[in-house]
């Protein structure tokens, strides 16, 4: 069973108010680096800032609760849990990314961590949620004691898979074909005309990007199917579609 990440019922250096973007992205177990005494399920993500790498991780709760899938891409109940804990960090961040964007809370339903390589925002720290009543606080070396923080998304500057210049750490493949001579065209073409079967009136030029990238998940990676999608030459080199006053539909055939 897998769970959206925007239903709900914390690494390597702490960033703070920095653009950075996504190139690594999945649910893991995490020890707190050696310096706790517990292991928990855990959202992890590496953030690239101005070519640095960071590892951040957020909680989702207890590991009697929940397990990463085998993949890293999914977080999987252990018991009747249906949503993350609306105080564990990682629904936190999740939140903040849904109120940032509503395309990318529409992506979290979907429940998959590998969606949201390549996501480009501004990282904002905020107050952990109180649990028990009250805030977290945490010692720092100074000996002082801080509240305890939870790194969020504040603004999304590019959505997972739209060229935002580390479409090759975000799972794209630097050098592949985008004149649809190669996999993904095929893969397109064959999901774009079994769609078009169902939908005789045809698809909308300015939706076939949205469109081809749901209907060709899993099959091949969003951002070759977006550079496929982008222009008309592809869609004008196949012979089993034709566009047409903005709308593409399937060649009739006599």
């Amino acid at each position: 069973m897998h769970v959206p990440l925007n239903v709900f019922t914390e690494g390597g250096g702490l960033i703070d108010d920095v653009d950075g973007e996504i190139t690594k992205s999945e649910f893991t177990l995490f020890d707190y680096s050696g310096k706790g005494s517990i292991t928990v399920p855990a959202y992890h993500c590496t953030i690239d800032v101005d070519g640095t790498p960071f590892d951040q991780y957020w909680s989702c709760g207890s590991i009697d609760e929940w397990r990463p899938s085998k993949d890293g891409r999914f977080i999987e109940p252990v018991g009747g849990a249906t949503g993350l804990r609306k105080n564990s960090n990682a629904a936190v961040l999740f939140a903040s990314m849904a109120a940032a964007d509503a395309k990318l809370g529409a992506l979290l339903n979907e429940g998959d961590a590998g969606k949201l390589l390549g996501l480009k925002a501004h990282w904002l720290r905020v107050p952990a949620p109180k649990r028990g009543g009250v805030g977290e606080k945490r010692q720092g070396v100074d000996g002082k004691e801080y509240d305890v923080t939870v790194l969020t998304v504040s603004r999304v500057i590019a959505m997972p898979g739209t060229g935002s210049g580390g479409g090759t750490k975000a799972g794209g493949a630097s050098g592949s074909s985008t004149d649809g001579s190669g996999e993904a065209g095929g893969i397109a073409e064959a999901a774009l005309v079994e769609y078009l079967v169902d939908h005789p009136e045809g698809i909308a030029r300015k939706s076939l990007a949205p469109t081809l990238v749901k209907i060709t998940a899993g099959k091949a990676k969003p951002q070759e199917i977006l550079a496929l999608a982008k222009t008309d030459e592809w869609v004008s080199s196949l012979g089993t579609v034709a566009l047409a006053d903005g709308v593409i539909k399937l060649v009739e055939v006599e």
